[in-house]
């Protein structure tokens, strides 16, 4: 699982997490939260400073090794249940993996550095909602009577 959660936070592929990646693809999961109205510089500092104080000082990219050590650590602050750190890591992969098919091209990143990120972005368009046939069919009400 902890492979599978590095991969998804590789936005390049290039077998390093960097700062960039880290923060960006945090930055696509609150925009799915919380909606448009995220505030995305707040979770920039956050992620910028995750990594800064977590994986390495220097903003420097980091290996798989670097990355799961910290990730136990953060799951065993958590809760140290085995089975409970497996659900989390669970979530994380779901969340990750739905902002990569929600954002395709946004999360798209080539090896670079935090300041490179606009600061103010225009609204980001979301991928429609789907909605089931059912919901969609005019005329249907739901409820008695």
């Amino acid at each position: 699982m902890m492979e599978e959660l590095f991969r998804l936070h590789d936005l390049n592929s290039n077998g390093t997490l960097e700062e960039v990646e880290l923060v960006k693809l945090n930055e696509k999961i609150a925009i799915l939260h919380r909606g448009l109205d995220a505030d995305r510089e707040s979770v920039r500092h956050r992620y910028q400073s995750i990594f800064r104080a977590e994986l390495n000082a220097d903003g420097k990219p980091v290996h798989y090794t670097t990355f799961r050590k910290y990730m136990f650590k953060m799951l065993d602050g958590i809760d140290p249940d085995e089975p409970t750190q497996a659900m989390i890591m669970d979530q994380f992969i779901a969340e990750a993996d739905l902002a990569l098919s929600a954002f395709p091209g946004s999360l798209k990143v080539r090896p670079g550095i935090l300041s490179a990120l606009p600061q103010k972005n225009p609204r980001p368009q979301l991928v429609q909602k789907v909605r089931s046939p059912l919901a969609r069919a005019k005329g249907v009400k739901f409820g008695g009577g």
